[in-house]
């Protein structure tokens, strides 16, 4: 998952055994652990944290304020979004952006050594920083710039597919006036001509009061 801090996190699940809730509850018992990933795209150190934490059912921690498990405050505060996105979706990658392997400008080769290097999407590729361009290797400076070009494109497009709704909004808002408009005028030669003349008087005088 790519950040707005723009950093690539993953997520991964755990069990870890509880000795103090399996020698209270009489069998073997575990912690449900979840953990997140981060990295700066380009770079191989990754940091892990641990997120939450869920104890084993039928035992709470002593700890009142623990009772119901343990959550990370400075990570939800941080990535609070891409945490509970993850657990919606329940993948160990949650992807936001354009996913690397369907980007057509690499092959699988390059895909598994951006992804070796926390470079999960097009948009963390176009973000690898200068200091980092050397490790994505020979050709890496080229792959960053068409990463870039390619997200500007994308973008361009969009803006054009979005002005050319607009106007076709505007254009359908038109023809239903337009329409309206026939009907109406329509209805009023159906009219005896003392109606028609009555209200062509009454249209007349609104019109000046308008003015």
């Amino acid at each position: 998952m790519y950040t707005h801090e723009k950093n690539s996190v993953q997520f991964s699940e755990h069990a870890v055994q509880n000795d103090i809730a399996s020698n209270r509850l009489g069998r073997v018992a575990f912690d449900k652990i979840l953990r997140i990933h981060i990295s700066v795209p380009g770079q191989k150190d990754v940091q892990c944290y641990e997120v939450d934490r869920e104890y084993p059912e039928g035992w709470k921690h002593p700890n009142p304020d623990l009772a119901n498990g343990r959550k990370n405050d400075v990570m939800y505060k941080r990535f609070g979004k891409y945490i509970e996105e993850y657990k919606r979706n329940r993948s160990l990658v949650a992807v936001s952006g354009t996913p690397i392997e369907k980007w057509a400008m690499v092959d699988v080769r390059q895909c598994a050594m951006l992804k070796s290097l926390g470079v999960h999407t097009v948009e963390a590729l176009a973000d690898v920083t200068d200091s980092n361009i050397m490790n994505l290797g020979m050709g890496g400076r080229e792959l960053v710039r068409k990463a870039k070009d390619w997200l500007q494109t994308a973008q361009n497009s969009a803006v054009s597919t979005q002005i050319a709704a607009e106007k076709r909004a505007v254009e359908d808002r038109f023809s239903i006036l337009e329409q309206k408009y026939t009907e109406l005028a329509d209805a009023l030669v159906a009219l005896p001509n003392d109606v028609q003349d009555m209200i062509k008087a009454e249209l007349a005088k609104r019109g000046k009061k308008a003015a």
